[in-house]
């Protein structure tokens, strides 16, 4: 089946907000406030910005998109598109911490996203059913 002109744009205007969306939400990001939301972690744990902190956060937060990305492809009951969204919002977040701590350099372990080599966007996929 052949996209239509308006097809096309109307999902080069979705990804367009969307990507607005998620960077907006990244830079309101509150690691507090946030990680108690998408982690069960101790919300004492991550008071202090350290290199080893951030490092181990962008593992957690890492790990809980993949997660969370198995959920929603696989259609699970207990996916949520909200926290799907707060996880990348927090991982880009943290990663741009990490990125300044080190002085704009990002290890090789979280060079590439946890999707993939692509950037770390939300991925939209069609429903198999319609």
């Amino acid at each position: 089946m052949t996209e239509t002109l308006t097809d096309f744009r109307m999902r080069a205007r979705f990804a367009q907000s969307r990507a607005v969306m998620l960077k907006q939400g990244a830079e309101a990001y509150d690691r507090q406030r946030g990680l108690a939301r998408l982690l069960p972690v101790d919300p004492t744990e991550f008071r202090s910005s350290t290199l080893e902190n951030t490092n181990r956060l962008c593992k957690l937060l890492a790990r809980a998109l993949r997660q969370e990305r198995m959920r929603g492809r696989s259609g699970h009951w207990t996916y949520d598109l909200n926290r799907h969204l707060g996880l990348v919002q927090a991982y880009k977040a943290e990663r741009r911490n990490l990125a300044a701590l080190r002085g704009g350099q990002v290890s090789a372990d979280h060079a590439a996203s946890p999707t993939g080599p692509a950037d770390m966007e939300l991925q939209t996929t069609k429903n198999p059913a319609g």
